[in-house]
């Protein structure tokens, strides 16, 4: 009796196969891989993939032993081929799972690092386009500084409420919520469900949001918060803890700065409980302040002056100001050399 080589090297090369396509199923098929819920679909897709090729790799495998035709020492080669190349990946997973975690440790390292205080800014009238325009051109290094790292808006900036106003836009800035669902619906409304229509509330009544705002959740996790400027933060009921600077913060004696006397005064002024001071105050011309510090240009400037936006900006020779960037709020005449509307707009040059 002649001993057959070739069938002993199909029952080994066969068991070598089924290690590597049938315990593939019985190891990766199951909740800590291609079942496991913690993973998304997309990862869970791969690895059924992964097992579906290993099988049909096998099966190709087993055809290629087992066929009664020609060639068959020539197939137990490539089936040996195809076993070495299985188990060469099943060794290099090891090496290729600490490169990934190298990756995804150098990946995550770059990523921003969790912050135990954040500032959350926000400004009316402000296009979110134009800061990230301006912000490129390296004119404003604080807005670039926020934008790179911190966390803004896709696209042109966040989906606006209806109202576009003060009243609702701050609050659903702050809680997340739409003008419905806080209740602040307009600067000043007639509140759902009460009867009598010539009764009106605003956004400045105490108690009238109706949503969690984002000042009292950072301090029931234990944050501190200060909030400067953030429209409707005093009215908040529970009333946050930390420092609210407002409009109606005072910080010495009651008072409102004015370029200009009222007449009947002080004794109006001292009828509401305000001072009334007539202080005079020395001023300059933008051009001699910008020339008293050296400056060829002033990158970004923020005019607001009730009217007088035009006779600011306007300089007498040899002296004219230029501007990289500038905003002003009141409307003047057409032709006068600063460009400015009555909402807030940016001009260049």
């Amino acid at each position: 009796m002649s001993f057959d080589h070739i069938f002993v090297a199909r029952v080994l090369f066969t068991l070598m196969t089924a290690g590597w396509a049938i315990l593939t199923v019985v190891a990766d098929f199951n909740k800590t891989h291609a079942t496991n819920p913690a993973w998304t679909p997309h990862a869970r897709f791969h690895v059924v993939w992964q097992i579906s090729s290993y099988v049909g790799f096998g099966l190709l495998a087993f055809a290629l032993i087992w066929w009664p035709g020609p060639l068959a020492v020539e197939r137990l080669y490539l089936v040996a081929l195809m076993g070495a190349i299985s188990v060469l990946l099943v060794l290099a997973a090891p090496a290729t799972g600490k490169l990934t975690a190298a990756a995804s440790n150098s990946a995550a390292a770059k990523e921003k690092a969790p912050s135990d205080s954040a500032v959350f800014f926000a400004a009316d009238g402000m296009r979110q386009d134009i800061v990230a325009r301006y912000a490129a051109q390296g004119l404003l290094p604080t807005m670039s500084s926020f934008l790179k790292k911190g966390v803004s808006a896709s696209g042109n900036g966040l989906l606006t409420e209806a109202p576009p106003n003060t009243g609702a836009g701050w609050y659903s800035l702050a809680t997340g919520a739409w003008p419905g669902v806080h209740g602040s619906t307009n600067n000043t409304f007639h509140r759902t469900g009460e009867g009598n229509f010539n009764n009106s509330t605003s956004f400045a009544a105490t108690g009238i949001l109706q949503a969690d705002h984002i000042a009292q959740a950072a301090e029931r996790a234990g944050k501190k918060v200060a909030s400067v400027e953030w429209v409707g933060v005093r009215n908040l009921v529970p009333a946050i803890q930390g420092p609210v600077v407002d409009f109606r913060s005072f910080f010495s004696r009651r008072g409102v700065v004015l370029n200009y006397d009222l007449p009947g005064q002080p004794a109006g002024a001292n009828a509401f409980g305000v001072d009334y001071q007539t202080i005079r105050m020395p001023v300059t011309t933008l051009a001699r302040l910008c020339e008293t510090h050296g400056f060829a240009t002033i990158d970004f400037l923020k005019v607001d002056v009730e009217g007088g936006e035009a006779d600011s900006l306007e300089s007498a020779p040899p002296h004219p100001v230029r501007t990289t960037a500038s905003t002003a709020e009141q409307a003047t005449s057409v032709d006068r050399r600063a460009v400015v509307s009555e909402a807030p707009v940016m001009h260049r040059g």
